[in-house]
């Protein structure tokens, strides 16, 4: 076998250097690809650990306030429709008091989760601007668990009426304790059986 001459020595050396240059790129690519997800990792989970540090500061101050709707919520409901019945005539009942025409009413579809159940009413109305905003005010609060699920609120550019009128659709809620927390009813008490008389005695 014959030696190499310089040439090739060098081109061969050549080949071994690209060999070694592209065998430590690929090296290098998976060893930064790690370290560049692991950094990702560590980022989440140091937020993560903020996040924790933070609800845990907080602990004291959301445990009053689960004790307060624990208090405060409103019993289950006996009945899906009577308790959409009566938040629709509360609402219609307020708006007549306003002189607030009511031009379309629609009951919506009921929402039960594991933490209350909804019923909601949704409303077109068209009436004095000062009066609908004054209702509007009347709708949310906590001690009635009634909150305003979304609206859409106007001035009526075609009324030719001296007052600014409105034209407003808005859906209005209502929660209650889930029913599922209810306790389950009393199983009735049952007597013992009376013992069965002795027929053979005379």
């Amino acid at each position: 076998m014959r030696s190499l001459n310089s040439r090739e020595r060098l081109l061969l050396s050549l080949c071994f250097l690209t060999i070694f240059l592209v065998g430590n790129g690929f090296v290098f690519r998976a060893v930064y690809k790690k370290l560049n997800g692991s950094k990702t990792e560590l980022d989440a989970l140091q937020a993560e650990v903020l996040e924790l540090k933070q609800l845990a500061a907080d602990a004291e101050f959301w445990q009053r306030r689960a004790q307060w709707v624990d208090d405060n919520m409103p019993a289950p409901m006996v009945s899906v429709g009577r308790a959409q019945g009566e938040l629709a005539e509360q609402l219609q009942q307020s708006l007549f008091e306003r002189k607030i025409t009511i031009e379309r009413q629609t009951l919506i579809e009921p929402v039960t989760t594991e933490f209350y159940d909804e019923v909601a009413v949704n409303l077109r109305i068209e009436g004095d601007a000062v009066q609908v905003n004054e209702w509007l005010t009347t709708l949310q609060s906590p001690e009635s668990f009634q909150t305003i699920k979304n609206i859409e609120l106007e001035l009526d550019t075609r009324s030719k009426k001296t007052e600014p009128q409105a034209d407003c659709e808005i859906t209005v809620a209502r929660w209650f304790r889930p029913r599922s927390s209810a306790p389950a009813p009393a199983e009735p008490e049952t007597k013992p059986d009376a013992p069965e008389p002795d027929l053979t005695e005379r």
